[in-house]
């Protein structure tokens, strides 16, 4: 917390708040020689915010062309998670352009088109949250993986009806 005068009067800045979470203030007024009793405590329930990156983002490989993607709600949401943009691409080609996928839960799979001769995928996450009509779009997560070649061991995608 932070304490100032502004105009004659004594502010507290409190820092480091997160939103839409219900907050108490207490006051009490002390000089050189007593503090007051507390007052009653106000309360305040701060606004929906952006949300913080995911926790633990993982991409496991299940096919050549196929990965499971799986990741925890951020730390701090600062609201109430509404769904989560997977958004994926090649890096290796030319002018590709971003795939979007909206999620509800914390997990899903996503199946590449290899013929195009990708091998290094980009996988970036992010939550959302909502405020009245505002979308609020959370700070990304990326990885990279290689995709689109043959893994020992691997189901290879190659006998799929």
């Amino acid at each position: 917390m932070l304490s100032k005068e502004v105009d004659g009067t004594s502010v507290v800045i409190t820092e480091n708040i997160f939103g839409n979470l219900k907050y108490a203030f207490a006051v009490s007024a002390c000089n050189d020689h007593h503090c007051s009793d507390f007052s009653d405590p106000v309360h305040i329930t701060t606004l929906v915010g952006v949300p913080e990156p995911v926790y633990l983002f993982n991409v496991n490989l299940i096919a050549t062309d196929k990965v499971e993607l799986t990741w925890l709600e951020p730390v701090h949401p600062n609201g109430v998670i509404s769904h989560y943009i997977v958004s994926y691409r090649p890096e290796n080609i030319t002018d590709s352009k971003w795939k979007n996928r909206t999620v509800r839960g914390l997990r899903t799979t996503i199946q590449v088109d290899c013929a195009e001769g990708a091998s290094f995928f980009t996988y970036v996450i992010r939550a959302v949250t909502t405020n009245g009509s505002k979308i609020l779009l959370g700070d990304t997560f990326q990885k990279r993986f290689e995709m689109c070649r043959k893994f020992p061991g691997k189901d290879c995608g190659e006998n799929r009806k």
